[in-house]
């Protein structure tokens, strides 16, 4: 039998991953504000095994718009968003 073709994934003990996190925010003239915040899991070597991205769109209006997205690599090292959650909450709906 031959071995299968590419790298095999190794086995990730969690004690050889690190927790990165990077949040920026910007604010538009009209008083819109963007959070980004994405946390990343990095093995020993810096490649990226997981990412948690989290969007957060405050609008002058009051309507908040949350798009959190986790991603894991895949056999190139690619990330593949696995688990996408959008959220649009209006003035309205929240009682507003």
């Amino acid at each position: 039998m031959s071995e299968p073709e590419g790298d095999p994934q190794p086995d990730l003990d969690e004690s050889t991953l690190e927790t990165e996190e990077v949040v920026t925010v910007d604010v538009e003239e009209d008083g819109t504000v963007m959070v980004d915040d994405i946390v990343a899991e990095v093995d020993a070597e810096g490649n990226v095994i997981a990412t948690d991205e989290l969007i957060e769109i405050e609008m002058p209006d009051g309507t908040v718009i949350v798009d959190d997205t986790f991603s894991v690599a895949d056999e190139e090292g690619e990330l593949v968003p696995i688990e996408e959650d959008t959220e649009v909450v209006s003035p309205e709906d929240a009682g507003g």
